[in-house]
């Protein structure tokens, strides 16, 4: 008797939405202005802007928010937004997220909530005083 070729693949199921692969990709923010890629080795994941709204209108976008005054100038595609992500114990990813649109480093969690969806939780001190926001898979 042969399985089905479905039957197979149901069986194997979805990746690990906690695994690497969970995260790794090109992703949308949730007003679509931008895409980030997160890329993770072994030492953790990480983010760049890799697609800006503004840049595809022609224009230039600079990291004009930031507290440093030697870091405004800087373009903002390629910068590195989601830094130093590891995974936790329950299969989320936590690490610092950089908001350039306030200039702030916020504590942050990365939750992979489906299969083309992650939820993003930045907040200051405790995560109960923080925002959320859906990214949804580009690729």
């Amino acid at each position: 008797m042969r399985t089905p070729a479905l039957l197979l693949l149901l069986l194997q199921g979805a990746p690990d939405a906690g695994s690497p692969q969970g995260v790794d990709g090109e992703w949308w923010t949730a007003d679509r202005s931008a895409r980030v890629r997160i890329t993770c080795r072994d030492d953790g994941c990480g983010g760049r802007l890799s697609w800006l709204r503004d840049e595809a209108d022609g224009g230039v976008s600079r990291d004009d928010e930031n507290p440093d005054p030697r870091l405004r100038g800087r373009r903002l595609l390629g910068l590195e937004v989601l830094t130093g992500l590891r995974r936790t114990t329950d299969g989320d990813f936590e690490g610092a997220l950089y908001d350039p649109t306030d200039g702030a480093t916020y504590r942050g969690r990365v939750t992979v909530t489906g299969e083309r969806t992650l939820t993003l939780r930045g907040y200051v001190g405790l995560p109960l005083f923080g925002r959320s926001e859906t990214w949804t898979r580009a690729d």
